[in-house]
């Protein structure tokens, strides 16, 4: 038996499964601006990691004024509505090789198909006129080296095809109603487990400046977050 330490370093909620010649042992980590971190205890040679990103739990707002209530539920639904534009993914991923004492990192990381190499001019248009297809996943480092993911699995792959609807109509020029389609079959194939597996694997071996480019900058869901609430405090 060898004992491993995890550590959380990234703020968002992760459920994590490890199934090793014992059976499966389930740990849940909500963090918010600091890392957490805890052990485990792993039974073989080697075992399979699981990392399923989640929402954070519901929490009461602290407030006694009807106002600030309301306004609290304006920001939590809108946060709500803009955590379903991620295509939430699990991974498996299969470690070996590791010693008693060493450290899995565990990172939420959000990869984005709005960056691309062909440009400035190319990324302005994918950036505003395209829905920005983007996965948010954890990946895991042992003692620096990063894992590639054995299996994939998408959670909420119709949710967000159902929200991507009304954002891809959205603009007043016309432009939005032509490229729907286009957009349409690109979001769709873009989602599909087949895809999001081979574009993850090939993430996972790339160095650092290399996955800089695909990298959530978090301006978009700050985005959608500010227009989701004008829209609600508008009605």
């Amino acid at each position: 038996m060898k004992r491993l330490n995890f550590t959380v370093r990234h703020p968002g909620c992760v459920r994590i499964r490890t199934e090793d010649a014992s059976g499966k042992k389930y740990f849940y980590i909500e963090t918010e601006g600091a890392e957490k971190s805890f052990s485990a205890d792993i039974v073989g040679e080697s075992f399979d990691l699981i990392l399923t990103p989640m929402s954070p739990q519901s929490k009461p707002s602290g407030s006694n004024k009807l106002g600030e209530k309301i306004v609290d539920k304006l920001i939590s639904a809108g946060e709500k509505y803009a955590k379903d534009m991620y295509f939430f993914t699990e991974c498996v991923y299969h470690v070996e090789n590791f010693n008693d004492g060493d450290e899995i990192s565990l990172n939420q990381t959000v990869y984005s198909f709005r960056s691309n190499d062909a440009g400035e001019e190319l990324w302005m248009w994918t950036d505003v006129v395209l829905f920005p297809v983007q996965y948010m996943f954890y990946d895991a480092v042992l003692n620096g080296k990063r894992l590639e993911p054995k299996e994939i699995a998408c959670l909420n792959r119709k949710k967000v095809l159902k929200r991507a609807r009304p954002f891809m109509l959205m603009g007043e020029d016309g432009l939005q109603i032509i490229s729907y389609p286009l957009q349409w079959a690109r979001i769709r194939r873009l989602s599909t487990p087949k895809k999001i597996y081979s574009t993850l694997l090939e993430f996972s071996k790339m160095d650092m400046d290399e996955r800089l480019r695909y990298t959530e900058d978090d301006n978009f869901i700050q985005t959608v977050d500010e227009a989701i609430f004008d829209n609600l405090t508008d009605m």
